[in-house]
């Protein structure tokens, strides 16, 4: 049975076969909440923007989401340092949950403790 597309989304599921068998690959995307959005005169062609993650602030690019007019209130699904999607509250709340809910929340912290746009510029 193929998990709802939501979920799929949420989950970052992608189900495929594979000499006849069904492989699962899964990669968390985390909701966070846009705090500010940044005005970056040096590379305009880039736009990141200040999310907030159960009180953990990172700079996040949301290049890909720069359609859907992100503005701060708004929650987004984070994956390695990019906004994938806007989505609503309730639907942040109900990740967060199933986060909990999987024992992935501990890890998912751990992984946007790791990332930050900031970091990258000052690598550069």
């Amino acid at each position: 049975m193929k998990p709802p597309p939501l979920l799929n989304l949420l989950l970052g599921i992608d189900i495929h076969r594979k000499k006849n068998s069904l492989q699962k690959d899964m990669c968390l995307a985390i909701p966070g909440k846009i705090v500010e959005m940044d005005l970056n005169d040096q590379t305009p062609f880039v736009q990141t923007a200040l999310v907030e993650v159960s009180s953990v602030k990172r700079r996040i690019n949301i290049e890909l989401i720069k359609d859907e007019d992100p503005k701060p209130g708004d929650w987004v699904l984070i994956h390695v340092g990019f906004a994938m999607a806007k989505i609503s509250e309730h639907e942040a709340q109900d990740q967060l949950r199933i986060l909990s809910m999987l024992g992935e929340d501990k890890q998912a912290m751990e992984e946007l403790q790791g990332y930050s746009m900031e970091e990258e510029e000052k690598k550069a």
